[in-house]
């Protein structure tokens, strides 16, 4: 409906000073802030359609009880005009308990439109200054088409400073409303706060941005948002929003686009206290149909920014969705704090981020990012680089596909922290990885490419109950903490590190060639570490490498005890990757690849299988490297049953590194070996296989009690493995352990109420096997004299599991 020229459009009622019919709502407002309104109840309704004048609609602070703006007539309504550019269309300048409804009911709608196009500081549809309180806009579409930067004062709807009171423009209200651009012209913000600053009183507080459809805002050289904090605004709530792009953007010049960004840090006015929940990040539509698109330049994308105070008010980010997000055809690259796509980014304050949905769990290709840099860029599902404690818990991260067009390298990281050393990581229920296969997906094959399921750099962490599944590489040749395919990775000098009750699996390289390492937990920590009841198992690798590595767990440094883990490897690897058993080498399928550190081994359970069909690479159960620091190695099952079919590899229960018996450092005992299959062999140490337990025992001068027998698990090649002990078959699990101070064990169940001391990491009343173990004989030697007469044997110690008989036939004698 076109405005009629000289009508009157507007009706004011209920004022004590200004009822009547005005052109424009200008001049409503011009009249009801040319006196006294104590206590009215004011009405506005816009009657017609109006065009304001480029000065605006300016309404001052009053003393009314309330004013109510809305359409009338059943019919679509809109208030638009070119504001002078650098100023509102409306200006709510000091107002309070003003509320603009634009109803959408009974053929009723309104739209507040501003079509100035221009990047001058203060261009605004709406603008909220002067102390302007308890305001709510609803029902509304609001349209802009500012195209300042983020920094640049100025929104479609801007909460702005307050020189006049102590409190600033406190517990304003936009909700159910459409926000987005003006025509064709896209603003680059379509909320802004950017309040006053001197105090925290004086921020702008109690903000509400709920169940809105905010789109299509982008600036093609500039840093735009769909809501942006820049200072001066804290405990905000923006929920139940969806942002989305209804056709393809393109960067011509290097920007960050952000669909919700905070960020201040400053001590007395920065984000603080900010709840960001149920918002949808992604698609075309409001209804989640298409691909939010960006392309172009070297631009950088973060579905949430959050900067805030450290040590500050705790903000929560809980249940939002980022998803259906594609950026390809893009020259950009970065990595850590600079990566260049991010789901969630927090670089300070104190955050709880809690049941957000990034990517997809169901489908492949739900976030998409594609370069042609010759340097690396990292995509985040999430991440930390601030220096406050945090807690991710039951979020989903997947359907995430990266790659490199160009000579540098992609990196996927589906959570990741590197915070302060002083301060916790709680990271309990999350899923990095959908249920479908290569969920997440890098298909860069440069050297340098890496894959993180979950990544601590820095802070003393707690990671339990997580799962990591279904990743892929394509690349990599980094081993240890930089290795192409990692599920947990601990790289920290903090101490008292807790991994419990993980689940790792899935994890794989396809990469044919390359030296490549896929690693199950990859862990380096200072002192008092637990690594425990976290089953890993289907890792694989497609490479003929003699140099590459799949390994369970990876010990890399601290001071750790590993117990009550599940690891089952070797199905679906036809190659025996790596090289010949050494002292020292680290290459092959390793269940624990202990290189470094002063562990404690206790309680694990074991398997390594399949079948290699190619190759002269080794296969281990556990692979020890160390010569010197405390290592033990008790109550253990380490089961090789992997077969050689074209093959030549070797496949051991056991390796450690030494050179006599007794090696420094190292106690081992109580455990159960078995080898079954064409190319298995008993274990190697000081150079040499080692043929069975007996001559294991010889080999480290140890180990009196460990058995060479089949443990029994109830199914060990299932695709998903059960490494539990069968009940009613007879075991050496059953009662041969020793007492360690392990009271669960891998399903928590208290180790006391069986039999204790159980094997391996299952307790359960089992059926025990005979003692097949004959007994352990130490003796001094006597010296080389002859003699007539009866010789003296001293020294004389006889162990055996059954017990030395005292007297009878059987004593000793």
């Amino acid at each position: 409906m076109a405005t009629v020229v000289n009508a009157q459009n507007v009706t004011v009622s209920g004022a004590l000073v200004g009822n009547g019919s005005y052109a424009t709502l200008a001049a409503a407002f011009t009249a009801i802030n040319g006196g006294a309104q104590t206590g009215a109840a004011i009405s506005i309704t816009i009657d017609n359609n109006t065009t304001e004048p480029a000065a605006g609609a300016i309404l001052n602070a009053g003393v009314w009880a309330t004013i109510t703006i809305q359409p009338a007539g059943g019919a679509a309504r809109s208030i638009t005009g070119a504001a002078t550019a650098g100023s509102p269309l409306i200006d709510f300048n000091g107002a309070d308990n003003v509320t603009i409804n634009g109803l959408n009911s009974g053929g009723n709608s309104l739209t507040i439109e501003n079509t100035t196009v221009s990047a001058t500081s203060g261009t605004s549809t709406v603008r909220f200054i002067g102390g302007a309180t308890g305001n709510t806009i609803t029902n509304c579409s609001v349209k802009g088409a500012g195209t300042m930067s983020v920094a640049t004062n100025g929104a479609t709807i801007f909460f702005s400073t307050d020189a006049v009171t102590a409190n600033g423009n406190d517990n304003n209200t936009i909700s159910n409303c459409d926000i987005g651009p003006s025509g064709a012209n896209l603003a680059t913000k379509a909320i802004l706060g950017n309040g006053s600053t001197t105090t925290t009183a004086i921020g702008n507080s109690g903000i509400v941005i709920n169940n809105n459809d905010i789109h299509d805002y982008f600036g093609a050289a500039v840093t735009s948002a769909g809501v942006a904090v820049n200072g001066g605004c804290n405990t905000w709530s923006i929920t139940n929003n969806r942002f989305y792009q209804s056709a393809t953007r393109t960067w011509t010049t290097g920007a960050l686009h952000t669909p919700i960004l905070m960020n201040s840090s400053t001590a007395t006015s920065g984000v603080q206290g900010m709840t960001i929940t149920g918002n949808i990040i992604g698609y075309a539509t409001n209804t989640q149909t298409g691909t939010y698109t960006l392309t172009g330049s070297t631009g950088s994308f973060r579905g949430i920014s959050f900067t805030g105070i450290t040590g500050s008010t705790v903000s929560n980010i809980n249940n939002n969705t980022i998803a259906s997000v594609s950026m390809t055809g893009v020259t950009s690259s970065g990595t850590s704090s600079s990566t260049t796509f991010m789901g969630i980014y927090v670089s300070n304050g104190v955050t709880i981020i809690n049941s957000n949905t990034i990517g997809s769990q169901s489908a492949t290709g739900s976030l998409v990012f594609s370069t042609t840099s010759a340097s690396a860029a990292d995509v985040n599902g999430m991440f930390n680089f601030g220096s406050d404690s945090w807690t991710t818990n039951s979020n989903t991260v997947g359907g995430i596909t990266a790659s490199n067009l160009g000579t540098g390298a992609s990196n996927i990281y589906g959570l990741r922290c590197n915070t302060g050393s002083a301060v916790t990581w709680t990271c309990t229920g999350n899923t990095v990885g959908g249920s479908v296969s290569n969920s997440i997906q890098n298909n860069s094959t440069a050297t340098g490419a890496i894959v993180n399921g979950i990544l601590n750099s820095n802070p003393i962490g707690t990671f339990t109950s997580n799962i990591v599944r279904n990743l892929t590489a394509s690349g990599g040749t980094g081993t240890t903490t930089s290795a192409s395919m990692i599920g947990i990775c601990i790289n920290s000098s903090t101490p008292s590190h807790t991994v419990s009750q993980n689940s790792i699996y899935a994890l794989t390289n396809t990469n044919t060639t390359a030296a490549t390492t896929v690693t199950g937990i990859q862990f380096t920590g200072a002192t008092t570490n637990v690594v425990e009841r976290n089953l890993i198992y289907g890792l694989t690798s497609a490479t003929n490498s003699a140099t590459a590595e799949i390994n369970g767990i990876r010990v890399a440094g601290g001071t750790t005890t590993y117990r009550n883990n599940m690891i089952v490897l070797g199905a679906g690897v036809s190659n025996a990757i790596g090289g010949a058993a050494t002292n020292s080498g680290t290459s092959g399928i390793n269940g624990f690849n202990g290189a470094l550190g002063t562990d404690n081994f206790w309680h694990n359970s074991i398997y390594i299988g399949g079948t290699a069909t190619a190759g002269t690479g080794a296969s281990y159960a556990f692979n020890g490297t160390q010569t010197v620091n405390t290592r033990s190695f008790r109550n253990n099952i380490f089961v090789n049953a992997r077969a050689n079919s074209g093959a030549t590899g070797k496949n051991y229960a056991i390796k450690l590194n030494g050179t006599a018996p007794n090696p420094t450092g190292l106690t081992i005992n109580n455990n159960v070996y078995y080898i079954n299959g064409t190319g298995t062999v008993f274990g190697f140490y000081n150079s040499l296989d080692v043929a069975d337990v007996n001559a294991w025992k010889a080999a480290v001068g140890q180990d009196a009690n460990s058995y060479q027998s089949d443990p029994q698990y109830i199914d060990p090649t299932n695709a998903t493995p059960n490494l539990h002990i069968h009940p009613t078959n007879p075991t050496q699990v059953e009662g041969n352990g020793a007492a360690l101070g392990v009271t669960n064990d891998f399903d928590g169940d208290l180790r006391a109420s069986f039999t204790p001391e159980d094997i391996g990491a299952d307790a359960g009343n089992f059926t025990a096997s005979g003692d097949i173990n004959p007994p352990s004989i130490v003796y001094t030697p006597l010296t080389f004299t002859c003699a007539t007469g009866d010789r003296a044997l001293n020294g004389v110690a006889i162990t055996d599991a059954s017990g030395v008989p005292t007297a009878g036939a059987l004593q000793p004698r």
